[in-house]
């Protein structure tokens, strides 16, 4: 298990609570970019922009003060922001290889994002 270094990342979803995601299921594609100021966060949850802090560590990732624009979008697409946002919630832990991160709340993994 390697540190995998967030900052100036930008993580792309492609699988979120076990099922296959695409960017065409939701109006934007689900992105989180972390950047290097100050160990902030933000990215798109599939309709609205989302922004916040995380904190890092080796293997462990907490996502703070997440705040969310307030766009309204169609009924799928919010459904799997709902999602989304619980996720980020949850999450206290990672595996980052091949290219690939994974979120997971304990030993469960939640989200896989690819790294572009």
């Amino acid at each position: 298990q390697t540190v995998f270094n967030f900052s100036g990342q930008t993580l792309h979803l492609i699988e979120l609570n076990g099922v296959a995601y695409t960017s065409n299921m939701t109006d934007e594609p689900i992105t989180l970019t972390f950047t290097d100021d100050e160990n902030k966060v933000n990215g798109h949850s599939g309709c609205n922009q989302i922004f916040g802090q995380y904190k890092a560590e080796k293997g462990s990732i907490k996502f703070l003060n997440m705040a969310m624009t307030r766009r309204m979008c169609d009924e799928a697409t919010n459904k799997i922001e709902m999602q989304f946002s619980q996720v980020l919630e949850a999450v206290n832990a990672y595996k980052a290889e091949k290219g690939k991160v994974t979120l997971y709340n304990g030993k469960t993994p939640l989200a896989v994002f690819e790294v572009k």
